[in-house]
């Protein structure tokens, strides 16, 4: 047991997990921004909101999480796209499970959403995207 922590990525994990949270509290801030400050319906913010994090998210793990692997950004860049579309489909259909089917506040059906994608994001990304070539 031991040594398999000791051989855990704990560094690519903690990088994963900072970049994901400056993608998550980008993707809240939009959402509460377009949904509270202009009255956008929550699953059309959450599209928006998903795409500016979307950013955030493929610039910091490329170059700081996983820069240490061998990978063309043209072949990153791609994969990483499928990647966050499944994101987004888990992302959003938590969401709409949340607010449509058990009737939860916006606020904590996105907080779940973002967990179950980011989760899913981290293991895709560790195995298929950023994969040394």
């Amino acid at each position: 047991m031991s040594r398999m922590l000791n051989t855990f990525p704990w560094q690519r994990l903690w990088r994963f997990a900072s970049v994901g949270g400056l993608a998550a509290f980008t993707h809240f801030s939009v959402m509460i921004a377009l949904v509270s400050g202009l009255h956008w319906p929550p699953l059309g913010a959450n599209i928006i909101a998903f795409a500016i994090a979307f950013g955030v998210s493929y610039w910091g793990q490329s170059r700081w999480t996983f820069a240490e692997r061998q990978h063309t950004t043209q072949q990153t860049l791609w994969r990483y796209a499928l990647t966050a579309i499944l994101g987004f489909l888990i992302n959003e259909a938590t969401l709409y499970l949340g607010i449509q089917v058990w009737h939860w506040w916006y606020v904590p059906s996105l907080a779940l959403a973002i967990v179950l994608a980011a989760l899913s994001t981290y293991l895709i990304s560790h195995y298929w995207v950023f994969k040394s070539a």
